[in-house]
């Protein structure tokens, strides 16, 4: 008869399969680590990208309303523009709601606030603005129009003529310019300022600081618009020309301008700060907006940030 062969089976032993097993735990701590560690470096990458987008939008959007400020089409004596019922105003240092007034201070081309606190009038009231400075400017719209909203605030100008009224009073004599050339805008007036709103984080509802710009509606009367989120802190300074020479002499805060002809040349200083907190970041940097130093405390170092500054020359 043939001989059975057994043959013995020999599988892994204790010592071996514990190896494996811690061998196994930690490659697979390994692949995480680098998956959290490369979700972490995304999200912080995604947020400042975010912020410098942000910051970038802010300074134009301020540096571009600054640039048109005081032009008034072919007509730079701003002394020879009139009008009726809802003509130019006299200057003031408030803002209201409820009419056209403000908007059509056209004589004050720039003007500022200082870290106001008691807010700018009824229509950037003193709990609106979170942080920092108010800055209000005026100008045309760059393109003529040829239809008239009723309501809307339009200036009209020639080289030597100027008049300001509602559409609905556009062909009434008092607002007609005799020159042949001559052409019809939109008025705008804008203030920029800081306003805190409520975003959604991952911990849950947070308050974001936001630029906002106070502009006119319809009916020429103010109303808020938010232009960015994260922007934290908007301070300005104003170049003056006190001596009449050009050129700008020296830099005020808007409490220390006493003269708003003099201003040749507008500084500002806009911070950016990420929506949301990172409980494991310590941002302790000082940050310098003109006269401001600002440094980071307690939770408000678990925010990123970055500032941004600007120039501005106005027209002459």
């Amino acid at each position: 008869m043939p001989s059975t062969r057994y043959t013995k089976q020999i599988g892994f032993s204790l010592v071996e399969l514990m190896v494996a097993m811690v061998l196994g735990l930690f490659l697979t701590g390994v692949v995480v680590s680098i998956f959290f560690s490369n979700t972490r470096t995304y999200a912080t990458i995604n947020v400042a990208s975010l912020m410098q987008e942000n910051g970038r939008f802010a300074v134009n959007e301020v540096a571009s309303s600054l640039r048109r400020a005081g032009y008034l089409g072919g007509n730079n004596d701003v002394t020879t523009v009139s009008g009726g019922s809802a003509g130019s105003v006299t200057p003031g240092t408030t803002c209201n709601v409820g009419d056209s007034t403000w908007g059509r201070m056209i004589a004050r081309r720039v003007f500022g606030l200082d870290d106001p606190s008691s807010g700018y009038g009824t229509c950037i009231g003193s709990g609106d603005v979170a942080n920092g400075d108010v800055l209000a400017l005026r100008y045309i719209g760059q393109q003529p129009v040829t239809s008239y909203d009723a309501n809307r605030i339009y200036v009209r100008t020639s080289l030597f003529q100027g008049r300001v009224f509602k559409g609905t009073n556009q062909a009434s004599t008092e607002n007609l310019v005799s020159d042949t050339v001559q052409s019809t805008h939109s008025l705008i007036a804008n203030a920029f300022y800081i306003r805190n709103v409520t975003a959604d984080c991952a911990s849950g509802s947070a308050t974001v600081p936001s630029l906002f710009r106070m502009t006119l509606d319809g009916s020429g009367q103010p109303t808020a618009e938010e232009l960015v989120r994260g922007v934290e802190d908007l301070q300005v300074q104003y170049g003056v020309d006190d001596d009449a020479d050009g050129s700008v002499n020296q830099y005020f805060d808007a409490d220390n301008v006493t003269n708003w002809d003099l201003v040749q040349s507008v500084r500002f200083w806009v911070l950016i700060r990420a929506a949301c907190q990172e409980h494991d970041l310590v941002n302790d940097n000082t940050y310098v907006l003109g006269d401001q130093t600002f440094t980071p405390t307690g939770d408000a170092r678990k925010f990123r940030r970055q500032l941004f500054s600007s120039i501005v020359m106005l027209r002459n």
